[in-house]
């Protein structure tokens, strides 16, 4: 923000010329904001109110996210970061989204995020309970999530981060890739950490999660549809909803816990009613001293608590593979 000598930045709609989330994307007009969205601008901009109501009122095509000459200034090439998750938490600090979405059945493409800061990574990073998300299509998306160091707790979801809100007629393509050596990492297809109610919606991205050291506090979670789906004061609940990605945890001899599953990889007191998964399953690594935290599974990798499994099946191949 210092380099622009001149502009004058607002943090919320029209109290500036300008917006800018420092480091993370050049300025952009806030005359551009709007709560009925035709554009990728306008996706990101949504950070300047987070508990408007929004609506999609076209496709659109978020390649900007991945082009240099944009305001993300980003390329896969140089590794710079993309799209700045809307709600997004960035490590003690958190900045959630209280709102809603309704995408009316429209399609968000090429979504690219390349993430290294913030704990919650997606479109959304965290929505609270009073959020939802509505009638929408993620295709095409890149969501990478790395941290090499610190000690919190990190996830990723091509829609969502992190929810105790509601997300119904959703869905996602493409891949989802968490890697770090933090205590607690979780990656989904469509929501990393659902703490929320999860309906008529799905998955067909591909889902990674490398645990890069092996400590006893490492937990890595991979699943389809959801990373860890957990009713801790919240819903955790998925319904009518399926996965169709592959799933895989790669980790070196560990002490933690891996859990790797086809739609959610833990279960914790939350529900699964009418779902399934298709997609193929795998762990690469050795289970260190702590083997009986080692869960790979079609449907689900490991429960835990009180959950409920309620007409759902997989049919993809599980493998678990020592390195």
């Amino acid at each position: 923000q210092a380099s622009y000598t001149g502009f004058t930045f607002g943090t919320t709609p029209a109290s500036a010329p300008w917006y800018i989330l420092s480091g993370s994307t050049r300025p952009i007009l806030q005359m551009e904001y709007s709560t009925s969205i035709t554009n990728a601008h306008q996706l990101q901009l949504m950070n300047m109110n987070l508990a408007a109501s929004y609506n999609l009122l076209n496709d659109v095509d978020a390649v900007g996210t991945q082009t240099a000459s944009d305001v993300w200034g980003t390329s896969i090439a140089n590794g710079k970061a993309g799209f700045l998750p809307v709600g997004y938490a960035i490590g003690a600090g958190t900045t959630y989204f209280t709102g809603s979405l309704n995408g009316n059945n429209r399609i968000i493409n090429n979504l690219y995020i390349n993430n290294t800061q913030d704990t919650q990574v997606g479109l959304f990073g965290v929505i609270t309970s009073t959020s939802s998300i509505s009638n929408v299509g993620l295709t095409n998306v890149n969501i990478t999530s790395t941290v090499t160091s610190g000690t919190v707790e990190r996830g990723a979801g091509s829609l969502v981060g992190m929810s105790t809100g509601s997300i119904t007629n959703s869905f996602s393509t493409g891949s989802v890739s968490v890697s770090n050596n933090n205590q607690y990492s979780f990656a989904g297809g469509l929501v990393g950490y659902n703490n929320g109610i999860l309906s008529n919606s799905y998955s067909t991205a591909n889902v990674s999660n490398t645990a890069l050291s092996g400590g006893n506090t490492v937990r890595t979670v991979a699943g389809g549809l959801v990373g860890v789906n957990y009713n801790g004061g919240g819903t955790g609940a998925v319904s009518s909803s399926y996965s169709s990605g592959n799933v895989t945890a790669t980790f070196i001899t560990s002490t933690g816990s891996v859990f790797v599953g086809g739609l959610v990889g833990l279960l914790a007191n939350g529900s699964i009613t009418d779902a399934y998964s298709l997609g193929n399953v795998t762990a690469n690594g050795t289970p260190g001293s702590n083997a009986a935290n080692f869960a790979v599974g079609g449907l689900v990798g490991s429960s835990t608590g009180t959950p409920t499994i309620t007409r759902a099946y997989s049919s993809g191949a599980v493998t678990a593979a020592s390195t």
